[in-house]
């Protein structure tokens, strides 16, 4: 196979482009024609060498092997300025340009599909191991974008084939998968989801081509995961769990793994059945992790629960972590935001499957209440009741009703009326326990009923949110007077005052 893509003008790019295209096509369909493996080909390019000489202008073309310079090549040009690369004016070559990505999409597509999951995840990783975020975004964004629409190409054949990939055994009906590739080199899937999880700790929010790379990290990690059988997606898991620990990092890095980590986790509920999710949440001891990370984000680090709690994850010295040293704000605050993200898609996965969460058993639900609530009553955080609305509605969804969990949750609210530590929080407390009322009422059928007293699975929380309102209605700022007074109308409303 030749490869003409030693070029210096855009008009060279599209010819070597549609050689490169045309030869890969021809191969390709020789060797199924042939009934030849597929690997046969990638050794095959591995075989060949490129050229050692170069001109100066391809330095987008890495000097190696053909199967590394193409798939690198793959990699830098789907995110590259096309126009800058081959210095064409725009507003002249917009037509070349375009055929040009479509070349580029085409051909990266026909190596997307091939089903040689350990050779084309090998070639990946050797070839972005190595590089920097700050000097070869495109490359590493690339790269990672492949090796996510790889992953996801493979979960959808196995989908087409009839395949369960989360119970089936490895390759099962599925050859040459990403999940046998686990079962031939799980070294090389965890370096993979390592050097993902890593990318995204590194990258800056201030930066556009680094928060690409972010993006596109956390996109790979979660199709690896997504992927996986069960009990691979569960070993890879702990790994990462003990990687957010790893080497007694400062407060700073631990945060910022965790964050990285329930980024992933968020995405990755998407990705796979309810079922799944909630299974993995539930054998990861995933919720332990939600609720110790929320309460010690909100400082709340000498609270034996919290500790036993933390003890019983995979995750050493996690409470030692954060009682060494300051937590920056902002890192604080993103932590926080991605964990109340992902507890709230695992409260909707929780819904899907049953009417009301399970509490037998086990001490991590039975606080879910107060941690989810608690970072609000920490002012320097910048949390606000928009950030918790998602969460708190998911939350009220999964409960259904259970009083075991709502009284908790209602009596935290109106503590937080009441004796906030800044009149932000009794505001926020105030507009989250109009939230509870408003979407309990709708969940129980009951938006409806005025004048009847009947609240159905908000009755509960009348008695204390009565008591604290009477306070609110006495508050110096004018906000919690006014939100104190509608709330009491609504109530009023309902026939529930004159009760």
């Amino acid at each position: 196979m030749l490869l003409f893509l030693v070029c210096t003008t855009r008009f060279e790019f599209q010819a070597g482009l549609t050689l490169l295209l045309g030869s890969f096509e021809f191969c390709t369909r020789r060797a199924e024609g042939k009934n030849m493996h597929t690997e046969s080909l990638l050794l095959r390019l591995k075989e060949e060498e490129f050229p050692s000489k170069l001109p100066t202008n391809t330095s987008f073309i890495s000097n190696s092997t053909l199967d590394v310079s193409l798939l690198a090549f793959l990699f830098r040009s789907s995110h590259l300025d096309l126009a800058a690369a081959t210095h064409a004016k725009v507003d002249r070559s917009a037509s070349v340009l375009k055929q040009n990505a479509h070349f580029i999409r085409r051909l990266r597509s026909k190596f997307i599909s091939l089903p040689d999951s350990l050779n084309l995840l090998t070639l990946s990783y050797d070839i972005l191991r190595n590089a920097s975020p700050q000097f070869d975004s495109c490359l590493i964004s690339g790269g990672l974008e492949f090796i996510s629409l790889h992953a996801d190409s493979s979960r959808s054949v196995a989908a087409v084939s009839d395949v369960d990939i989360d119970s089936a055994s490895p390759g099962e009906g599925l050859p040459n998968s990403v999940e046998t590739a686990y079962a031939s080199n799980p070294l090389l899937i965890w370096r993979i989801l390592r050097m993902t999880l890593e990318l995204r700790s590194a990258s800056s929010p201030t930066q556009a081509d680094l928060n690409d790379l972010s993006r596109f990290a956390c996109l790979a990690a979660s199709s690896l995961l997504a992927v996986m059988s069960r009990d691979y997606r569960l070993q890879l898991i702990g790994e990462c769990l003990r990687w957010t620990v790893e080497g007694k990092p400062g407060v700073s890095d631990v945060v910022t793994r965790l964050e990285v980590l329930f980024i992933v986790l968020e995405k990755l509920s998407a990705r796979i059945p309810a079922e799944c999710f909630v299974s993995l949440v539930k054998n990861a001891n995933l919720i332990g992790l939600f609720i110790s990370c929320l309460s010690l984000l909100a400082g709340e680090r000498t609270s034996q629960n919290i500790r036993k709690l933390a003890a019983s994850l995979e995750m050493p010295h996690l409470v030692e972590c954060f009682s060494n040293g300051t937590i920056p704000v902002s890192c604080a605050t993103s932590c926080l935001r991605a964990v109340l993200s992902v507890t709230a898609a695992w409260l909707r996965a929780e819904t899907k499957l049953s009417a009301c969460l399970d509490t037998a058993g086990t001490d991590s639900v039975l606080a879910l209440p107060l941690a989810i609530l608690q970072p609000l009553n920490v002012p320097s955080l910048g949390i606000t009741e928009v950030d918790l609305v998602p969460c708190v509605a998911a939350f009220l969804a999964a409960v259904g009703g259970d009083e075991a969990l709502l009284r908790p949750f209602g009596s935290t609210l109106c503590g937080f009326v009441t004796r906030g530590s800044h009149w932000r929080c009794r505001l926020a407390a105030l507009r989250l326990l109009k939230q509870t009322f408003d979407t309990l009422m709708e969940i129980d059928g009951k938006e409806g009923v005025v004048g009847g007293g009947d609240l159905g699975l908000a009755a509960c929380l009348v008695s204390d949110t009565l008591v604290a309102l009477s306070e609110a209605l006495e508050d110096e700022r004018p906000e919690i007077e006014a939100a104190a007074n509608r709330l009491f109308a609504d109530l009023e409303a309902a026939g529930v005052t004159a009760q």
